[in-house]
Parts: C-alpha cells; structure tokens; sequence
C-alpha cells in the first residue's frame, strides 16, 4: 500500500514566511536605534522630562510627602522607585530614566511574545507581531522619560497572569498574591492600570467559576488595600496629587476622541482587521467568551479587548491629556494577542494569506510613520555656548536644567511642574488639611521667587518662550513663557529687556501629536538682561 505524500505547503507560505521575518527585522532594527540613540540626548525632551529627572535626584526627601511642588507629577513614586537602581549604575538622571524606560518596553515585548507562541501562533508571525507592539509604543511619546513604557509592561504581566487563570495553571491563592502584587504597583504607577485586574477577575466570573474568582479578588483586594494605604498615611498630598488634580482638570473633547480612533486604526490596522475576523470566526462556530468548550485563550482576548474598548468609548479616551496613551495601555496588548492568534470563519480559504500581507503592510506602515533619528541640534549648542559664558548668577527654564550641572551661580525655574501645579490647588475644592498645607506651600514658594526677581539678583534669564509683537511696523517682541509661572508676566520680568533668542528643537518636544513630529517641533528660547547689563 503506498503511503500518500504530505501535503505541499503553498508555495506563497515560502515566501511570506522570509518577508515576515525581513520585515520584523527592518522595524525592531530602526526603532530600537531610536531609542537607543535617544537615551544620550543631552537636552530633554519636554517638560515631564525635567519632571522626573527632578524627582530622581530629590528622591526620597522631596518626592510628594515631602513638598507638594517638588517633582510634582500627578502619579504615584511607582517609575521614580523602578528608576533608582539605573540611577545609581548611570548616574545621570535623563540617562538613568530613559534607560529604565527601554528595559521596561524590552521586557513588556518579551512577555507579550511568549503570550504569542502560548497561543500557538507561528515563529515568523509572532516576530512581526512583536515588531507591531514594540514600535507602536517606541514610536510614541513614551519614548521620553515617563512612566508609560512600565504601565505596558505591568498590563501584559497582569493579562498574563489572567491568562494562566483562565486556562487554569494558576491556584486561586497563588493567582490572587500575584495579581495583587502586579496591582499595587500599578496602581502606584498611574491607578487606571487596576482596569486590567478587573478584566482578568471578570473573565472568572464569565467562566463561572466563581469561588475562583472570589477567593482570588479576597487575596488581591487585601494586597492592594493594605498597600494603598499605607502609602496614602505616609504621604500628605498623595489624594490630591492623585486624584483631585485630575478630576479637578478632566476635559471631555468629542473631535479628540475620534481623532485619536483614527490615528490607532492607520497605525494598528493588522490588529483590527485579524480583531474583527476572530471575532467573526468565534461567532460563526457559537463560540461565545466564557461558554463550555470556548477556547479561554481566544475569549480571554477577545473579552479584554472589547472592555478596553468600552472604557475608551466611555471615558478615558474622552480625555485630553495625551496622545493614544490609554489606547496603548488598554486595547493594543489584547486586541494585537486576539488578532494574531485568529481564526476566521471556515469559507475564508484564503486568511492565512491575506493576514499575512496585511500584517507586512502594518510593519510598512508603522517604518513610513516612524519619528527621524535623534540628531544633534545646533540651537541646542548655541544656546550650552551662550549660559556658560554669561558672568554672574543666571535663572533658566526646565528645558535648560542640564546645562545649569555644568557652571555654577544657577537658579532653575519650573524644576517640577510648578506652573501646573500652582494652579491645581485653586481647581480643588474642599477643607482638606493637606489641600490647605499645599495652598500654603504654593503662596510661600511664588512670593519668595516674585522677590527674587524684583531685587535683580539674575544677571540674565533664560526663557522657553512664544514671541508676540506690539501693533505697528516696528512693534517690540513680547516673550510669552511656556511654563505659565505668573511671575515671568508681570512688572517684574519687564525690567529686563530682550538679548539674544535661540532657535532650539527638543527631540520630542509635543507630547498630543500623532508620532510627536520628533525633531520637527521647535521653541524659541529668549535671553533676557537687565538694561546695561
């Protein structure tokens, strides 16, 4: 009897199969220089930037309870506590945090291509995957020094930890312990990552094993809650910080919203396309999430995926405050894992092919609408020229504060998010002690840098500013500064006058604008001195 021949693989698979890996290759390769390049970059990238450079070096004694405006940041000391070790081996605190930030979006790539091969996707196709994910998020504003590539990583470590649960390779005990862990630092990162949680122990409920899911929200429930409040009892201001500045600045934009759909859907639309034909292929075969013989993988995916998109729908993707970041914190993780692991209804002959060559037309997308390499900015060097000649005592913006490490004799404005936070104290409402310690804090710090600038002690100032003109043909430039510290807008400030300006472009210098436009953004920096000096 002869044996019959294995069936030919089609012959478009040998060449799909190459040019998927060429492709990962090619988007890994450029975006990995990005960053890695960019990590040395001796100016920030920002205003946040000087944020948590601030808080690294002042870390503990001035970080929240100690001082309301130090280091302010509206989050919990999750990034600045995950930053000290690089701190100590770099030493400098841009250095330091772009470098944790790189290791956390390494680390999160990592986890979220073993999610991939669990899920039996192929090797060629869980390499452009992680090509996707890794320059979707380097490619964003969280390139610069902040907490967001750690929030990815914590949110793929936590749907993996669902994952395992589902699928039942985790005790209930050994589930909850690990998943409370995974939510305190969250939550002492930026608090929305608990979303996460909450899907992973819904998903319990869908499968209706509900002691499970109880035992487990018990165990967890108590980490967090013993965590959060010790933390909160030792930091006056961590509430308000928290969550009084951000209710007290919420701003719900429709056009925002959309916008940002739109831009997800060109950079990621692999993702919803595969999304959408698994979801197809699970309804046409009654696979519904959470219902007997339901593959848990797929309707884990799926169900995290639409309350992603349901808590975008309904509120967070409403909010102004950045560009795509709770779309890549909630929906891309789970939307890109149900996408590469789909399997479509039985007449779609043709889905293996099809997904492949739109999977390499998103990789061909994503390297079109990447952000230029890092370069070196002549303004920038300028500018480094022009403080470090000026004689005597010099006042510089956060945008400068490296430069202020190379000379003495120099105040720093703006070395937290003063200008932010001055305002915040009279958004919130209430009799809070530590809202009225803050209030207090804030008056003492503006009439102490008011009088210091009324007595002339600054021989030249050092401003990011916007330049307006006075009406008429030879009308006098009027800076504008961006940090909105009310004492560079009044009498004091118009005793200097206008020196020199700087042309300078910070890397990433926007942070609420599709792929940043790094490089392409530039600030004008306005020297001012007194008359005759």
């Amino acid at each position: 009897m002869t044996r019959p021949h294995p069936t030919a693989a089609p012959s478009w698979s040998r060449v799909l199969g190459p040019a998927l890996w060429a492709g990962a290759a090619v988007v890994l390769s450029y975006h990995a220089a990005l960053v890695l390049r960019a990590i040395a970059l001796a100016e920030p990238m920002g205003k946040w930037e000087t944020v948590y450079a601030s808080v690294l070096r002042a870390w503990p004694h001035e970080y929240q309870w100690g001082n309301f405006l130090a280091g302010h940041d509206n989050y919990g000391p999750g990034y600045p506590a995950y930053c000290q070790p690089f701190l100590l081996l770099l030493g400098d605190p841009y250095v330091a945090c772009r470098t944790a930030s790189l290791v956390a979006l390494v680390l999160a790539s990592a986890v979220f291509a073993w999610l991939l091969r669990r899920g039996a996707c192929p090797a060629a196709r869980a390499a452009a995957w992680t090509a996707v994910f890794f320059a979707a998020n380097a490619g964003s504003y969280s390139l610069q020094s902040r907490p967001d590539f750690l929030v990815m990583l914590e949110v793929v470590c936590i749907l993996a930890a669902g994952l395992l649960a589902a699928q039942g390779r985790l005790r209930a005990g050994s589930f909850g312990v690990i998943l409370g862990a995974l939510t305190l630092a969250g939550y002492l990162t930026k608090p929305y990552v608990l979303f996460d949680s909450l899907v992973a122990l819904a998903y319990l409920g869908l499968q209706r094993r509900y002691l499970y899911a109880a035992v487990s929200a018990a165990v967890s429930g108590a980490i967090l809650a013993a965590g959060v409040a010790a933390y909160g009892a030792a930091n006056p201001y961590y509430w308000l910080e928290t969550f009084g500045s951000h209710v007290a600045n919420v701003s719900l934009e429709g056009s925002w919203f959309v916008h940002q759909c739109a831009d997800f859907s060109v950079l990621l639309f692999a993702a919803l396309a595969g999304a959408l034909a698994a979801a197809l292929g699970m309804v046409s075969r009654g696979r519904q999430a959470g219902s007997a013989g339901a593959d848990p993988a797929a309707g884990y995916w799926l169900f995290a995926a639409a309350a992603g998109a349901g808590a975008l729908a309904f509120g967070l993707g409403w909010h102004t405050g950045a560009y795509l970041t709770y779309f890549f914190h909630l929906l891309l993780a789970p939307l890109c894992l149900l996408a590469a692991t789909a399997k479509p209804p039985a007449p779609w002959r043709q889905w293996e092919l099809l997904s492949a060559l739109v999977l390499l037309g998103n990789l061909a997308v994503l390297m079109a609408l990447a952000p230029a390499l890092p370069r070196e900015d002549p303004g920038w060097e300028a500018l480094r020229g022009d403080i470090l000649r000026q004689p005597g005592v010099v006042l510089v913006d956060s945008i400068m504060e490296p430069l202020s490490r190379a000379r003495g004799g120099v105040l720093v404005a703006d070395s937290g998010m003063y200008g932010y936070a001055l305002g915040e104290v009279s958004l919130v409402r209430g009799p809070a002690a530590a809202l009225e310690r803050a209030r207090a804090e804030t008056g003492a710090f503006e009439r102490d840098e008011r009088a210091l600038l009324s007595k002339g002690t600054p021989a030249a100032i050092y401003l990011d500013c916007y330049l307006a003109f006075e009406p008429g043909l030879h009308g006098r430039a009027v800076p504008i500064p961006r940090n909105s510290l009310p004492w560079f807008t009044d009498s004091a400030i118009k005793a200097y006058r206008i020196s020199e300006t700087f042309r300078i472009r910070p890397y990433y210098f926007s942070t609420n604008s599709p792929r940043q436009g790094a490089g392409t953004w530039e600030t004008t920096v306005v020297k001012l001195v007194r008359p005759g000096g």
